[in-house]
């Protein structure tokens, strides 16, 4: 059963699954993490409840990971009490487990209330933290001071840190500390890592140095990746169809975000002859379909006062 789950071939161990006559607990976790929604997970959670079977950590921490939406919030508490009545709460994947729902539900105080009570923290229990903070706009001072105690406690610096805490620097417009952790990233090795090198990327264009950011997109080892692409796009607007074909000339195929992007570009610099060529290329890949592309398009021909081609996109 686990080759087919690891293999996404849901199916034929859940029929295997039905079938049998005595199922242990790693039968069980093995059909619970082969769901790829969070409600057909959560539902199986509640059926191995019912059926009296007892959850394990790896249980515990594989359910707490499909508990993503903010209807999951209390779903995740009642784990929260089940984990602290079997006495588990003291597993530290369980409690990083914890962490990283609290944090992804934006309940950043019950985040910080597990971490405080945890009697042994490891690289992934401060690197949670850490995220929760740096993914909420409003909190990036908190993950400051996080990564500031991670580095004085001497932690073992990942990529994962250093993705938070540039990400924070750039929430907060910190362009000196910034660059400082971008130091202290190529000193660790992390220096041209792919998320490490993406919000160095958005940080140095929130701060509004435009060359850094280039000579970050410069240096990466490995540019395959779709986001980063779109991330330079949305930065440098003045060679952004030069950045466009070497994209293209990579093999990264472009996403909606790319799009968007790139027409923001060509509506900003008023490049009509750029906005009807990607029009096309639209039509001929199927991106008017899509709802994100079509309204930017509607924005672009309404800036350059082509109005008929505007109306005709609202159909």
């Amino acid at each position: 059963m686990r080759l087919y789950t690891k293999a996404g071939q849901f199916d034929g161990p859940l029929l295997i699954f039905e079938t049998m006559c005595y199922t242990d607990i790693v039968s069980w976790n093995t059909i619970l993490s082969g769901f790829r929604t969070s409600e057909g997970a959560l539902n199986f959670a509640l059926r191995m409840n019912f059926n009296g079977v007892v959850f394990y950590p790896v249980t515990y921490t594989t359910i707490l990971a499909f508990c993503a939406d903010r209807e999951d919030f209390l779903f995740g508490l009642q784990l929260h009490s089940l984990i602290f009545e079997s006495g588990l709460d003291g597993e530290v994947f369980v409690g990083n487990a914890l962490i990283s729902m609290y944090s992804r539900l934006r309940r950043l105080i019950k985040a910080r209330s597990v971490f405080d009570e945890m009697a042994n923290e490891d690289l992934v229990s401060w690197n949670a933290k850490l995220s929760g903070y740096s993914q909420e706009g409003n909190h990036g001072l908190e993950a400051i001071f996080v990564f500031i105690e991670m580095v004085g406690e001497g932690m073992g610096l990942d990529h994962v840190s250093f993705t938070g805490a540039v990400s924070a620097c750039g929430h907060e417009m910190n362009l000196e500390l910034g660059k400082q952790i971008h130091g202290l990233a190529i000193k660790s090795g992390y220096g041209s890592h792919v998320s490490v090198c993406n919000v160095l990327i958005s940080t140095y264009s929130k701060c509004e140095v435009t060359e850094d950011a280039k000579l970050v997109f410069q240096c990466m080892n490995d540019r395959n990746v779709v986001s980063c692409w779109t991330t330079m796009i949305s930065v440098d607007e003045e060679d952004v169809f030069s950045l466009f074909n070497e994209m293209r000339l990579d093999g990264v195929y472009p996403n909606d975000v790319t799009f968007v992007g790139l027409i923001h570009a060509i509506s900003v610099r008023k490049l009509v002859e750029e906005g009807e060529m990607i029009y096309g290329f639209f039509i001929k890949t199927g991106f008017l379909s899509n709802h994100n592309v079509c309204n930017s398009l509607i924005t672009i021909y309404a800036k350059l006062e082509s109005m008929h081609d505007s109306k005709f996109l609202r159909g």
